[in-house]
């Protein structure tokens, strides 16, 4: 099946194969009538010779007709008839936000890994992706597997069954669940699987989330990959997420010499982490108390005087007596890990995202909900702000709306000495799809759609009652006012 524009010479051709005898007559002339667009109607004027005896000839001309009747092919009808689905992946995260499927929907958007899917549909702990083959299923976890770290359970129900053939027609299923940890979570490593990473500090951060799961130490700089293998080995959850997080003020910053552990693994410099003293203050204690907390940090290249951090609030944290069981554990806990720099919440953003066409199931979100669900998209937002190598995974689209305000914000942070490597840069744009906001005129002669600026370039008539000669104006000159 082939595409083809109205009035050419391919249309014409596959017009003429279903006159039917036309081989046996010679064709003289083809030639296409014209036709309004929306009458589904073609006409094409077809003159035709045959010799009828004693070598006469015979010619004639004649309208032959066709009526356009909109029709899928059989492949494009089970693509959209419910129900022709073979195989579907069911993505869940057992976790108490959707900032993963946030950032998940983005990178499916940049690589269109989601462009075989038949329908997405959304849930409140992950998404379903529906497929025609198994093989298209089996693609798209692929494409989750090098992305986020995935287990998966499949399962396959049978249909119909040819006995004599040994053939039958399965709907096939795949559970993927999530690895339920999340960047900037606080966790608490397994014992076994601390010592085969290199005998690291039990309490970690998670720093990024990729094909495995990235870990530091915040007090000592070391960092260290956990592979899918080893986790689902040794599964660990969450000790305090994002929502937990307290704003600090940094009072002082100085950086601090750490001896390396030998058996420890030797990794390239990073320019944000370095391992610091600092000095920080609540942001909620200022003008009521002078309480004043100093610890260690891993954020040491990209904290000054002044800046806002957040952080955990480790006296507060839920440890299970059997967890913190060992030799010093329970003296090695400090009372403060400081996690992220902080970023205020920008009103005019020069950037938006774009979002995945899905269907939401039994959407009948409580106003609770909602608005939790708006809270985790604005932190989203806000990892994107403060992390440029997030934003790298990510198409950030630029908003003529707010893009000169922004720009304005910025020049003043730059004016006062507030700039930071990571804040988003025009050249990380792309360019958005969105419609021209001037008003539009129209050419009713060609049917065209004007933009103002063309529309300014035609010569103006007045509808007057005076007579004026119609030959001095060209009717396709003409702008209606």
């Amino acid at each position: 099946m082939a595409k083809v524009e109205l009035e050419s010479k391919e249309l014409m051709s596959a017009c003429l194969r279903k006159i039917p005898g036309l081989s046996k007559l010679k064709v003289v002339d083809a030639v296409w009538i014209w036709t309004e667009p929306h009458s589904l109607r073609l006409k094409i004027k077809l003159t035709i010779q045959k010799e009828v005896m004693n070598g006469a000839i015979l010619q004639q001309a004649s309208i032959i007709d066709f009526v356009i009747r909109n029709q899928q092919c059989k492949q494009c009808q089970a693509y959209y008839a419910q129900g022709m689905w073979t195989s579907v992946v069911q993505v869940r995260q057992h976790v108490p936000h959707k900032r993963t499927f946030y950032y998940l929907e983005q990178l499916l958007l940049k690589e269109s890994a989601h462009a075989d899917c038949l329908q997405i549909v959304t849930f409140k702990d992950g998404m379903d992706f529906y497929f025609m083959e198994k093989q298209q299923g089996l693609k798209f976890i692929d494409f989750l597997e090098s992305h986020v770290p995935i287990k998966v359970k499949y399962s396959r129900k049978l249909l119909t069954a040819d006995h004599k053939s040994n053939v039958g027609k399965f709907k096939h299923n795949h559970m993927v669940t999530i690895a339920p940890v999340c960047k900037d979570d606080l966790v608490l490593l397994p014992a076994a699987l601390a010592r085969n990473l290199s005998n690291i500090s039990r309490i970690v951060l998670v720093k990024g989330i990729g094909s495995g799961i990235q870990v530091i130490d915040p007090f000592t700089g070391e960092r260290q990959e956990i592979n899918t293998e080893k986790y689902f080995r040794d599964e660990f959850g969450a000790v305090m997420t994002a929502k937990q997080l307290t704003t600090y003020v940094v009072l002082s910053v100085e950086p601090v010499l750490v001896d390396s552990r030998p058996s420890s693994k030797k990794r390239g410099l990073d320019r944000k982490m370095r391992v610091a003293e600092c000095v920080v203050a609540r942001e909620r204690d200022f003008g009521v108390n002078d309480t004043q907390f100093t610890c260690l940090t891993h954020l040491g290249n990209i904290l000054r005087e002044g800046d806002f951090v957040q952080g955990y609030d480790l006296t507060t944290a839920p440890w299970a007596n059997d967890e913190l069981d060992g030799p010093k554990m329970k003296g090695d806990i400090p009372d403060l890990m400081l996690v992220r720099k902080y970023y205020a919440a920008k009103k005019n953003r020069m950037w938006d995202l774009k979002k995945m066409d899905a269907d939401e199931y039994e959407n009948q979100l409580s106003s609770r909900e909602n608005q939790a669900e708006e809270a985790d998209y604005e932190l989203f937002m806000q990892e994107l702000d403060a992390d440029k190598e997030m934003r790298a995974n990510v198409n950030l689209y630029k908003t003529k709306a707010a893009q000169r305000n922004a720009q304005k914000e910025r020049e003043e942070r730059m004016s006062d000495g507030e700039s930071d490597d990571e804040d988003v840069r025009l050249d990380e744009l792309l360019d958005g799809l969105e419609l021209n906001e001037d008003r539009r005129k129209v050419d009713f002669e060609q049917g065209e759609i004007l933009s103002s600026e063309a529309a300014a370039s035609i010569p103006a008539v007045p509808l007057e009652t005076q007579a004026f000669d119609e030959a001095q104006y060209n009717p396709k000159d003409f702008k209606f006012i």
